[in-house]
């Protein structure tokens, strides 16, 4: 959830937590209690292998909308994928109902540990607003809740005191890293998850070639979950890549979908440049 840079930047360190930490952790989780919409369009519960869409987009295109609306690449991503998520399930949208949401996880990793083969992550649930019509309106929704949440700064300190550390320790309870790692398969709690690594900062080759394109395919609870979303950066572009259980009908309209948006919002911004 970091700023306008797609890069993945990580930070030296971790300050230590602060009270007011503890509490706004405290507050998202009181929040998280609440159960997420459950949409008749997933096709009842989720069954069968996963499978992978993906769109390709500039990652300028994604810079020129963030700017002209004064938010981040992650909002935009965010945005599009609660219009996409509207259009696919649109009958069900018709008159105001509580959201759905998404897990958005965020990385607690620091430089030293970029190598290190661990999951360096802790997560906060995003109400997606589907109930939305207009698309600049979910923009500015999707921005101010982003905002909201980094308010204050420290988000994932108190995980990265707490989480990180027992991840590492070999005496860490095998019951609490099982119900961490299991969040994002929490459909009660959490629809989808939504995921946003970044982009790489290296150029890759294999066997002497350059590694022109890169597809990230977000994992999946096979059985459990019915979607997982991510945004990929490398190069000039940027992917969307869609992992659904396959008894998820039309499931392979989701990416297309989620493009389309993301044409609203451009068209959006080109036309306030106009002005």
């Amino acid at each position: 959830m970091r700023g306008d840079e797609t890069a993945l930047a990580l930070p030296p360190a971790f300050p230590v937590p602060r009270t007011g930490d503890y509490l706004r952790l405290a507050g998202r989780n009181l929040r998280g209690l609440a159960p997420t919409r459950a949409l008749a369009a997933w096709g009842g519960p989720a069954r069968g292998p996963a499978r992978h869409t993906w769109v390709t987009t500039e990652l300028d295109a994604l810079r020129r909308i963030a700017r002209r609306h004064a938010v981040t690449i992650n909002d935009v991503y965010l945005a599009a994928l609660a219009g996409a998520l509207r259009q696919w399930s649109l009958p069900e949208w018709r008159r105001p109902h509580r959201p759905i949401h998404a897990l958005m996880p965020i990385s607690i990793r620091t430089s030293a540990e970029q190598e290190l083969m661990s999951n360096f992550t802790t997560g906060v649930r995003l109400a997606l607003p589907c109930g939305e019509p207009d698309p600049g309106r979910r923009l500015v929704r999707v921005a101010a809740l982003t905002r909201r949440l980094k308010r204050g700064g420290g988000l994932g300190v108190v995980e990265r005191r707490h989480l990180a550390l027992a991840e590492l320790s070999p005496g860490a309870s095998q019951r609490f890293l099982a119900h961490v790692a299991s969040s994002g398969a929490r459909t009660r709690e959490v629809a989808l998850v939504a995921s946003n690594p970044g982009s790489l900062r290296c150029r890759l080759a294999v066997a002497g070639r350059p590694v022109t394109g890169l597809v990230g395919l977000p994992p999946l609870f096979v059985g459990r979950q019915h979607l997982s979303v991510g945004l990929f950066g490398y190069g000039e572009h940027a992917r969307v890549t869609f992992t659904a259980s396959a008894s998820v009908p039309r499931q392979e309209t989701l990416a297309d979908l989620w493009l389309a948006e993301l044409g609203e919002l451009a068209e959006l911004a080109a036309r306030g440049s106009r002005r």
